[in-house]
């Protein structure tokens, strides 16, 4: 955390069950290989682009708030409905955020406690 790193190869940590890389630089995370991943927490890395979390079926908290140039949240995993906490405010390059079922997460995610999103977020099944 606040490490200023760059890069972070973490494709090899299978059993990796939490990550916080937070104030960092990184612009892409590769989470393909992390499928006992539960929590990640990569707030405040303005570089990051985008999050492909469709492998990440044991995903439980997303905290990436605070990131200016994240412009695509793929969270499309199989078990939206097993997500405690989503915090994604401040990002304004986010508008769409692909998820499983998006009546779901209007229903379960918006005005909840550990959930945080900015007014221009949007759930879809299958986002531009």
């Amino acid at each position: 955390q606040n490490c200023d790193i760059s890069n972070l190869d973490i494709s090899n940590n299978i059993s990796l069950t939490q990550l916080t890389c937070s104030g960092n630089n990184i612009s892409s995370l590769n989470t393909a290989n992390n499928v006992n991943l539960e929590v990640l927490e990569c707030h405040n890395n303005q570089q990051l682009n985008s999050l492909d979390l469709t492998s990440n079926v044991n995903l439980r908290s997303l905290v990436s708030h605070n990131c200016q140039n994240l412009n695509s949240i793929d969270f499309r995993n199989g078990a939206n409905s097993l997500v405690s906490e989503f915090m994604v405010q401040n990002t304004p390059n986010l508008n769409c955020i692909a998820v499983d079922d998006s009546a779901y997460s209007n229903s379960n995610w918006i005005a909840s406690t550990f959930f945080s999103f900015d007014s221009q977020h949007y759930f879809s099944n299958s986002c531009p």
